[in-house]
């Protein structure tokens, strides 16, 4: 189930190379996917980062930011 899981979750992931400006290009899908039309948050999480719409990630931050303690425990009650 977790391999079924990651490979659900990464399949969007893509390698994208810097221009001489160091700026990427975000494929058309992805935006669309992501709902990014201008402005995005970029957010890093772990060894990765995840680029947002604005919008969106104002959407998810303001609706999990009040569970954050809630979920922190719930995860780490698996670890120990």
């Amino acid at each position: 189930e977790a391999r079924k899981f990651n490979r659900f979750y990464f399949s969007g992931a893509v390698d994208l190379a810097c221009d001489k400006q160091g700026r990427i290009l975000v494929p058309q899908y992805l935006k669309e996917y992501a709902g990014i039309k201008k402005d995005v948050i970029i957010v890093g999480v772990s060894n990765r980062i995840e680029i947002w719409s604005k919008d969106r990630w104002k959407d998810f931050y303001d609706n999990t930011k009040d569970t954050f303690e809630d979920i922190a425990e719930k995860l780490t009650e698996d670890v120990i």
